[in-house]
């Protein structure tokens, strides 16, 4: 399967050196992470305030942003214009998706023939705000919901979670400092939830009833009471974290593959290193890690690659090659680079992401400004 009009570069010695169109490349997926929580409480990142594509405001070369390349980036700290892609440091915004009239998935993706309009469809006025609630277990959850501004109760919008770190909370994450560039860059064009944990001890994914399998009942609950109050398309659903949060959808990229479209982990440990084999099948992956994290180690974010690459049944071949990206990465601070695996099965690309950022205590751990930009252009063009 091709990937939709994403262009791939590498930034090398300051020269960017083409290296093809993924238009006419394919997908992949990726391997494993850690079984225990993620440990360290996370301090987030960079805030919201230059959502990606111009990642903080710098010149972009080739950027992710604003529908342009998959690159190795390096910021200018001057800030200004955005070269070849990236819009110049604010977020893209697309168009709210329009009513295709047919409410069945058309094409030959993994949800073809699927519904596309959930129960919530010409419900008018459904809440949101910044703390909306739901019982689990006799516990309660808390959650923030937006809505796009123009929310239009009879059009059918992507659903996007975003899971925070360990000891944070859904606001965290939505306020940018754990997620940067995630609600600015989703907020006119789908519904965003952000819920905060359900475990004592602030994490997602440790294994036990106590956090693991009641977060997961949580965002099974979410899931469908999201989806019949709101209008949603159910073949457009995914998530994303990071840290602890990032292990989560790892999870859940295991567990509920057949009804995600995709996941983004930001430094997450694979789901066979939880413990999790019973997976459900093939799902669309973004992994993207920081090259010297010590909190959640690189071969981690290596290993939950390479599980979603098997998963969907992608090659060892991958544009650019990975190794060009990580020398290009490791050479220069504050930058990124991105590959796309091929042949993987349809609808399930696979692209693995690597960075120099610095992180919330220089170990490169934590989610890079480019990161809520990359998501989104990664999902639109499933």
């Amino acid at each position: 399967m091709s990937y939709r009009g994403i262009t791939a570069s590498v930034l090398i010695s300051s020269v960017l050196v083409s290296c093809g169109v993924l238009a006419s490349c394919t997908s992949s997926p990726g391997l494993p992470a850690t079984a225990g929580g993620s440990g360290a409480v996370d301090s987030g990142g960079a805030g919201d305030g230059a959502a990606s594509g111009g990642a903080s405001g710098g010149n972009v070369l080739g950027g992710v942003g604003g529908g342009g390349g998959v690159v190795v980036e390096q910021p200018d700290t001057a800030g200004g214009d955005a070269s070849a892609g990236g819009a110049g440091g604010g977020a893209t915004m697309d168009a709210a998706p329009s009513d295709a009239g047919d409410a069945t998935s058309a094409g030959g993706g993994k949800f073809k023939g699927r519904a596309t309009k959930s129960a919530g469809c010409g419900k008018p006025n459904p809440p949101s705000g910044l703390d909306l609630t739901i019982t689990v277990q006799g516990k309660t959850g808390h959650y923030i919901l937006t809505l796009p501004a123009n929310y239009d109760p009879n059009t059918p919008y992507p659903l996007a979670f975003g899971f925070h770190g360990h000891g944070q909370t859904g606001q965290v994450c939505y306020g940018g400092a754990s997620c940067s560039g995630y609600q600015s860059t989703l907020k006119n064009v789908a519904v965003v939830v952000y819920p905060t944990t359900l475990s004592p001890t602030g994490g997602w994914e440790a294994a036990g009833a106590n956090e693991r399998e009641i977060n997961v009942t949580y965002f099974s609950a979410l899931l469908a009471k999201v989806e019949d109050t709101y209008c949603i398309n159910p073949t457009r659903v995914f998530v994303a974290g990071t840290s602890s949060g990032a292990s989560f959808s790892n999870i859940l990229g295991c567990r509920f593959a057949d009804v995600l479209l995709a996941v983004a982990p930001v430094d997450g440990i694979a789901p066979a290193t939880m413990g999790e084999t019973n997976c459900k099948g093939a799902v669309g992956a973004l992994a993207i890690h920081g090259y010297k994290d010590s909190h959640v180690p690189f071969a981690q974010g290596e290993k939950a690659r390479d599980y979603f690459r098997s998963q969907d049944h992608c090659t060892s071949t991958a544009t650019p090659p990975v190794a060009q990206i990580h020398a290009a990465v490791v050479a220069r601070p504050e930058t990124h680079g991105c590959s796309m695996y091929e042949g993987c099965d349809p609808g399930v690309p696979v692209m693995w992401c690597e960075h120099s950022e610095g992180g919330y205590d220089g170990s490169t751990h934590g989610w890079p400004k480019f990161g809520g930009q990359a998501i989104w252009d990664f999902v639109k063009g499933l």
